[in-house]
């Protein structure tokens, strides 16, 4: 994903606070500061704050959308290494298992069929869209803001790709069976907008799938400013199940599942990131000393070990009490009351 072309005068440290993006507020509680891009390693501190008005939790303040820009270069691009894009692809490792899982999830609710049309908002590489070809038939729609991912995306003939903002787009009105927005409404300058449009462009009997990062996952508070799903600044927005499903409400759809996601790999990428901050290692795929290497080598058995013995029985536990750091929503246009 990536926002407009960064300008030489762009200044990563430009900010701006705009009112609540749910209810128009202008007063807010910091639940959180001091975050900053441990990814990227790029500068600046971040503040989360909580709406007063509806409880909607946004960065304050967020970087301008042209600051914002350079925090995205190489973060998302298709430019990247193949590994990367085979994963996005679903040609093999985690994606596909992950995109499959979501797929399972939203089939109980409305299962995609050979005459449906996907739309998968913030695609990437086309992965869930490749996946859902292969098991449905469908045809497929995706639309990212990052070029370079686009160009490398699987190519098919009943797929297509837009790049762009959905709300710039233009697409037909009521041509979409099942909209996705996986791990992207959080990255969102204006949710309740954009939400607005994939109403417009529903058809009737279709459905809205949302996937984000949940503010009450049982593991934030552990970490802080040190957990993953925080993912500063490109994620704009902070949601809890209430603050979630109202902004849906807020676009006119009605909500019909809301569930915990079993993502087992949080809290240990979460430790991974606080390790290597406390230790000073250097952002992932930057150069490395030999020392660094191997205390590197530690770490990844330290990490591994956890996973198996911590976060894999705790995220189990977490998912049945419905209480981990992913959630998705599904919902759909309101029904007409049968007379």
């Amino acid at each position: 994903m990536s926002l407009q072309p960064p300008v030489a005068a762009v200044n990563i440290l430009d900010r701006e606070t705009l009112p609540c993006a749910l209810c128009g507020g202008e007063r807010f509680v910091v639940v959180l500061s001091g975050a900053r891009d441990w990814i990227g390693a790029r500068p600046g501190e971040f503040t989360l704050a909580r709406c007063e008005g509806c409880g909607l939790i946004a960065t304050r303040p967020r970087p301008t959308r042209a600051a914002l820009a350079l925090y995205y270069e190489g973060a998302y691009s298709g430019s990247g290494d193949a590994g990367l894009a085979e994963h996005e692809l679903g040609v093999k490792g985690p994606g596909r298992l992950v995109n499959g899982y979501r797929l399972h999830v939203i089939d109980q609710l409305r299962k995609l069929g050979e005459n449906d049309t996907l739309l998968d908002v913030g695609c990437s590489y086309g992965g869930l869209m490749w996946l859902a070809r292969k098991r449905a038939g469908c045809a497929t729609v995706g639309v990212d803001l990052d070029e370079g991912a686009l160009n490398a995306a699987h190519k098919h003939p009943r797929a297509s790709y837009h790049h762009g903002v959905l709300t710039e787009l233009g697409l037909e009105a009521g041509r979409f069976n099942l909209i996705t927005f996986m791990e992207c409404l959080e990255h969102d300058l204006s949710p309740v907008e954009t939400l607005r449009e994939a109403k417009r462009l529903l058809a009737e009997g279709g459905v809205i799938a949302i996937e984000v990062p949940c503010w009450e996952g049982l593991w934030r508070p552990i970490f802080g400013r040190f957990w993953l799903p925080l993912l500063m600044p490109q994620h704009l927005h902070h949601f809890s199940p209430a603050s979630l499903r109202a902004c849906v409400e807020a676009a006119g759809l009605e909500v019909i599942d809301q569930r915990a996601m079993f993502f087992p790999a949080e809290a240990t990428l979460s430790l991974g990131q606080a390790l290597g901050a406390a230790l000073g290692l250097p952002a992932p795929g930057a150069a490395q000393s030999a020392a660094q290497r191997v205390l590197g080598g530690v770490i990844g058995l330290v990490l591994a070990l956890f996973w198996l013995f911590v976060e894999l029985p705790a995220q189990l536990l977490m998912w049945l009490l419905n209480r981990t750091g992913h959630m998705m929503l599904i919902a759909r246009a309101p029904q007409a009351s049968p007379r």
